[in-house]
C-alpha cells in the first residue's frame, strides 16, 4: 500500500474563510499556484 497522499496529481485548494469575503486559492503539490486568488462574499 501506498502511504504518499499528495501525489503529482493532487490539486490543494485553500479557502480563507470570513465574516464577509471570502478569498480561495489552488496550488500544485508543489505549492506553485495555479491562476489569482479568487475572492466572493459570504452570502
Amino acid at each position: 500500500m501506498n502511504s504518499t497522499q499528495v501525489t503529482p496529481a493532487t490539486l490543494i485548494i485553500g479557502i480563507d474563510i470570513a465574516k464577509f469575503n471570502h478569498v480561495a486559492r489552488a496550488q500544485d503539490f508543489r505549492g506553485v499556484e495555479f491562476g489569482k486568488p479568487i475572492a466572493f462574499e459570504n452570502s
